[in-house]
């Protein structure tokens, strides 16, 4: 895979970066991912962004299901596909979409409606891979936990990477 930027991320949400009692963490929709020392280590950008918000990219092996008490982002499956060798999860989560310019220009000639278009940018599909034998369907509320090594940080202003 060539070097991430905020263009070829198709799974960027919203996101907040917040100190809480000496923690940093950042905020997708209603869920907290914590993000400790290790994972900040070699991401000095991103520790001086505290206080931003950023476009936070969740491919799907950046996400494992959680158990139903396990912290994570919970939602509910839309699509399963079973592939043979995994299943890719299709799960409709709390959280902002990073939209482009157009997305946003067709969804205001899409929607004259403003409470149906809000709706529309609080809720986005996060696609997670879940080894073959997860049994999941359409209706399912599952758990996922994100592993934060793993989740790209970028820049709204400017597209790029937060790296060192």
């Amino acid at each position: 895979a060539g070097p991430c930027s905020l263009e070829s991320e198709a799974t960027c949400r919203v996101g907040v970066l917040e100190r809480r009692e000496g923690v940093v963490e950042c905020r997708i929709g209603s869920y907290v991912l914590p993000l400790n020392d290790e994972v900040l280590a070699g991401r000095g950008a991103l520790a001086r962004a505290i206080g931003k918000t950023v476009a936070v990219g969740i491919r799907p092996e950046a996400l494992a299901l959680g158990g139903a008490d396990a912290p994570g982002i919970r939602g509910s499956v839309v699509v399963a596909e079973a592939l043979g060798s995994e299943v890719l999860a299709h799960i409709q989560v709390d959280a902002t979409p990073v939209l482009r310019e157009e997305v946003l220009e067709g969804l205001a000639d899409a929607s004259p409606d403003p409470a149906a278009e809000r709706h529309v940018l609080e809720q986005t599909t996060l696609v997670a891979r879940l080894p073959a034998e997860t049994a999941v369907q359409r209706g399912d509320v599952l758990t996922l936990t994100v592993n934060p090594h793993r989740v790209h940080f970028f820049d709204l202003e400017d597209g790029r990477a937060f790296g060192s």
